[in-house]
């Protein structure tokens, strides 16, 4: 519990009752802030199941880097929307939602360490991003701010979510996650995949609906745009992952858009 202390002056008997109501609201708010444990909150799933034989319903088509280029400014950065509200450091930190508080704390005594880190907050879904990493694989939660409801993000690769981006407009955004090599299938059943959501004007994250996905074999992600409202552009590869200091970098790269559902 937090405690608001006041220094009452002895004769002004009008400021006192002031400050004694004003103590009273404040424990009362108090009492409704309780600790909770992250790791005790029931868990909910974005996407909850998908056809293993389904590799989704957005159609990809090829276009240029100049094409890309121009329209990615469509685009709004992942950094831009969020909020990076709390600064934790390497023990841990701490995030408070309208009901609770909760504090976070990281194991670095060996090679499996579990590690906590705050990415942000997301005011058009009204939540907290919050990404852990144990025993060698990351995973990507939402915590939403008034419900202390827990969801996590799609994503079936040991480094967690690659992007999460808004639409122009705010109504749509997408998660999107990938492998960086052909040889996905020692692995994993997809190489990259990428789930479009649509934000309803009113409710929680239990009602976000997923109206396309993808769950593609032949290409690695390398970065995904909108490049319209209801357009997706990615950069992909085809081989390993092109050298980042190569001369001939973007040689090894490929660009692809497609229109999601309405």
């Amino acid at each position: 519990m937090l405690w608001n202390i006041y220094i009452l002056p002895k004769k002004e008997k009008g400021f006192k009752l002031l400050c004694i109501l004003l103590l009273s609201l404040s424990l009362f708010k108090s009492e409704g802030q309780s600790n909770q444990d992250f790791n005790n909150l029931p868990l909910y799933f974005l996407v909850d199941s998908l056809p293993e034989q389904d590799s989704g319903n957005l159609d990809f088509i090829s276009i240029t880097e100049t094409e890309y280029n121009r329209e990615r400014s469509y685009s709004t950065p992942f950094k831009q929307n969020i909020e990076n509200k709390y600064q934790g450091n390497k023990e841990g930190f701490v995030l408070r939602t309208e009901k609770s508080t909760f504090h976070f704390w990281n194991d670095t005594t060996d090679a499996y360490s579990s590690i906590f880190q705050y990415v942000g907050f997301l005011r058009l879904l009204n939540c907290h991003i919050i990404n852990h990493c144990a025993e060698g694989s990351c995973s990507d939660y939402l915590l939403e701010y008034t419900t202390d409801q827990k969801f996590l993000l799609p994503c079936s690769y040991d480094g967690g979510v690659q992007s999460l981006s808004f639409s122009p407009s705010g109504r749509l955004f997408f998660v999107s996650s990938s492998y960086d090599g052909p040889d996905y299938d020692s692995f994993y059943n997809y190489r990259s995949e990428i789930y479009v959501f649509q934000i309803p004007d009113k409710g929680n994250l239990e009602n976000l609906r997923l109206i396309d996905f993808s769950l593609l074999t032949q290409w690695s992600i390398e970065e995904v745009h909108w490049l319209d409202e209801n357009v997706l552009g990615l950069k992909v590869y085809t081989g390993n992952r092109p050298p980042s200091e190569s001369a001939d970098e973007q040689k090894g790269y490929s660009y692809l858009k497609a229109h999601c559902s309405n």
